[in-house]
């Protein structure tokens, strides 16, 4: 099973909580991504997949792997930090 995150408000701001269900990593993802405000093809060139692969990743459509999961999440940070 994943690993995954979820939302929760603290403060007035956004944070990331675990969640131990995995049937929506794609759109805990796209959340992370979305509260990030980075699009969705920065993240997918980051990675090294197509913007294609990362709305079907974040549609539910693909399983991604737990190295992928992670390649992604670094992605939405970096490219968060670098805004």
């Amino acid at each position: 099973m994943l690993a995954r995150q979820g939302f929760a408000k603290a403060e007035g701001q956004e944070t990331v909580q675990s969640v131990t269900s995995s049937d929506d990593v794609g759109m805990t993802l796209k959340l992370e991504r979305t509260v990030a405000r980075v699009r969705l093809v920065r993240v997918a060139h980051a990675v090294g997949i197509s913007a294609g692969h990362l709305s079907r990743i974040e549609s539910g459509e693909r399983q991604p792997s737990p190295d992928m999961v992670e390649r992604i999440r670094i992605a939405i940070r970096a490219a968060a930090e670098a805004a």
